[in-house]
């Protein structure tokens, strides 16, 4: 099974058990950009990460996101 992975960060709210917000919103977005065995990330993760042994990030790439009025920076995640 190749599974498909999208990240964001940023604020969440809790209510009755679940997280809603852009946030959230947003790295469902990445998750549906994300072929099958992919891992995406906003340029947010990117930056917050910083460079993690064993992983390198591709190109930010600005993409226009459903419910987002300004492009959205995002790349895929490599294993190193």
């Amino acid at each position: 099974m190749r599974v498909r992975v999208g990240g964001h960060v940023g604020p969440v709210v809790r209510a009755e058990g679940d997280l809603l917000g852009n946030a959230v919103n947003l790295a469902a977005r990445v998750t549906d950009l994300a072929a099958g065995g992919e891992q995406m990330v906003t340029a947010a993760v990117r930056d917050a990460a910083g460079s993690p042994p064993g992983c390198v990030f591709g190109d930010v790439a600005p993409v226009e996101i459903r419910g987002f009025q300004d492009p959205v920076g995002v790349c895929s995640v490599v294993r190193g």
